[in-house]
């Protein structure tokens, strides 16, 4: 079983990008702000709602119109509504936007339909400031296809790319497991070391990959040490971290 397998869920969390546009007599409306408060406080169904009243009362220029389609879109894909999110991206506003395969691709992943959502990613622009995020979710999608070294080259790419740091330590962590079951723990090793700033969850991921390093080295007392380490800190460990501590744990302690 994958240790960062776990970290496959296609991310949608991009408002920062869409924020940064448009004027400020959209940033005024007060369903807009609401919309936007929503979207970050992680209410997403609330969110719809208020950008589809913006929509509805104001008459927004080209650009404000797509800004707050593509903020609903993003909000239907978190509310679980991507045949909605579908339909919003028919707008004729948003025809020619350079950013439609991305949401296409990501509407089309959460209702999980991944090789629809491939074709569609595999489409945008390399001048997309989305660019990057797009080639993690290619990533993941392959992964989860079994197409690990599609997946493996679209992560590549990735951590070279200027990224949100907590999308390039997924990528990191991703990228090392698949180094890993190459039986390349010495490339996976310079990997982890890349982390910054990692999350609970992410510095926990990153630990169990470093035992697992250990343990392919055979260096056994220290896999031993770092998972005893990691299981000690229930339960602020995730389920799925904590079993596979004590899966390895039983395989170091039988080797050693």
């Amino acid at each position: 079983m994958r240790i960062a397998r776990h970290l496959i869920v296609i991310s949608f969390s991009f408002s920062g990008v869409l924020l940064a546009q448009g004027n400020a007599k959209l940033s005024e409306n007060a369903d807009y702000k609401n919309g936007v408060s929503a979207l970050t406080d992680h209410l997403p169904d609330l969110a719809v709602k208020r950008f589809q009243d913006v929509l509805k009362a104001e008459d927004l220029k080209n650009e404000d119109r797509q800004k707050v389609l593509l903020l609903l879109t993003e909000s239907q894909i978190l509310a679980i509504q991507p045949n909605e999110a579908l339909e919003t991206l028919k707008d004729e506003a948003l025809k020619d936007h350079v950013d439609l395969p991305f949401w296409k691709g990501q509407a089309l992943a959460a209702g999980g339909l991944y090789r629809q959502a491939i074709i569609e990613l595999s489409g945008l622009s390399v001048k997309s400031k989305l660019y990057a995020e797009n080639l993690l979710t290619l990533a993941q999608l392959n992964l989860s296809l079994g197409k690990e070294d599609v997946a493996k080259n679209h992560l590549e790419k990735v951590i070279k790319q200027k990224l949100k740091q907590s999308s390039k330590n997924k990528a990191i962590l991703l990228l090392a497991e698949l180094y890993l079951d190459s039986s390349d723990a010495k490339k996976a090793a310079t990997l982890i070391k890349q982390v910054k700033s990692p999350s609970k969850g992410t510095l926990q991921t990153q630990k169990l990959l470093s035992s697992r390093i250990a343990l392919s080295e055979k260096n056994y007392e220290s896999a031993i040490s770092q998972l005893e380490a990691l299981i000690a800190e229930a339960p602020t460990v995730s389920e799925h971290i904590q079993n596979l501590a004590y899966g390895y744990l039983a395989d170091a302690r039988h080797a050693s």
